[in-house]
């Protein structure tokens, strides 16, 4: 209250409209500072806002009367505020005194007085935190040679490393074909989730030593399969891909293709380094019909399955394997020489649980 008191005695002082408060359900929300009249300070004729040291003091000296008597009132208030606990600067300069004259009432100036208390605090906690770092004694050198071969490795040389080998699998890697003539007999959330597992099998190609050269035929200029890898954010013409709308028996010799499929006529025993591999490009979640083995019989192409049945128990989840969980087991069994149980429990589900 003595505070409060101090703070009227002061603002009397300084020509003001006068507004009460009388509803008392406002009274007991408000401040003791919002108790004050609000006052409204005529202010000087300061010609420009960032003003110097020289140009302050230039002013302060050529003030009249009255603006004198304000800037008394003014520090007055300022003295006020300091010793009440109210957040000011604890050093006024002159420049700063040629701000607060510009501001009208009790509020601003709180507000201006606020934000130089803050940037005050905040330079002598820089300054003791510059004073402690050098109190501290430095660290000797050493010249200890172990782990320093070991740079840091970018997220970006990564990506260039795996490109690169992209671009040198385009040129002399073979190729892994997809084949894109199913878009029409998916639905959205089907083809939403085939560019999902594309993604992964992305991801899985291209941190392999010797990955496929991803290839896409049949596929439609104006299909949802662009548009739904524009929503993922990808740009086909950064990713080494060959992206073609014509049919991949235009382009390769049929006795050298092989199509996987999980309908296949035959059971997949190697790799065959000389194949060129063709999956479906399908995700069919509604009905199993084997649209990749009719389509493989209807163009005279062989095809094969996994041998899935001599490796798992397929007692437990679902005989479909994901595009990604295909991209991988072919990856794997063309470098380890056909080992399909490595393969598998990498690629696998755990789920699907080996047989005895």
């Amino acid at each position: 209250m003595q505070a409060l008191r101090r703070c009227s005695h002061v603002l009397k002082l300084i020509p003001t409209t006068r507004t009460y408060l009388t509803n008392p359900k406002t009274l007991e929300k408000r401040k003791p500072d919002d108790l004050c009249y609000k006052t409204t300070i005529p202010s000087p004729k300061i010609p420009f806002d960032k003003i110097t040291v020289e140009d302050a003091k230039k002013i302060l000296t050529n003030l009249t009367p009255e603006e004198e008597k304000q800037l008394k009132i003014l520090k007055l208030e300022y003295d006020v505020f300091f010793s009440t606990g109210v957040r000011v600067p604890n050093e006024m300069t002159s420049e700063m005194w040629c701000t607060i004259l510009k501001k009208p009432s009790v509020a601003s100036r709180r507000r201006m007085y606020n934000f130089w208390f803050k940037t005050e605090k905040k330079i002598e906690n820089e300054k003791k935190r510059k004073q402690k770092k050098a109190l501290q004694p430095k660290p000797e050198k050493s010249f200890n040679f172990y782990n320093n071969i070991y740079f840091f490795v970018r997220e970006t040389t990564m990506n260039q490393h795996y490109y690169n080998n992209l671009c040198h699998a385009m040129r002399f890697g073979p190729p892994l074909l997809f084949d894109m003539s199913f878009e029409n007999k998916m639905t959205d959330r089907e083809v939403k989730n085939f560019v999902t597992q594309l993604q992964y099998s992305h991801s899985i190609n291209k941190m392999n030593q010797e990955p496929f050269h991803f290839s896409f035929y049949n596929v439609l200029s104006e299909g949802r399969f662009f548009n739904q890898m524009h929503f993922f954010g990808k740009d086909l013409s950064n990713i080494p891909w060959t992206v073609s709308n014509n049919d991949f028996q235009d382009i390769y010799d049929k006795e050298n293709l092989i199509y996987l499929s999980p309908n296949g006529a035959r059971t997949m025993k190697e790799y065959d380094h000389n194949a060129i591999y063709i999956i479906g490009g399908i995700v069919d979640r509604s009905e199993e019909v084997p649209l990749t083995f009719a389509k493989a019989k209807k163009e005279k192409i062989r095809s094969v399955r996994f041998p899935l049945e001599r490796y798992l128990d397929w007692t437990r989840g679902s005989k479909s394997l994901t595009i990604d969980q295909v991209v991988g087991i072919l990856l794997r069994i063309k470098q380890n020489n056909n080992n399909w149980e490595a393969a598998f429990s990498e690629f696998v589900p755990k789920r699907k649980t080996y047989k005895d």
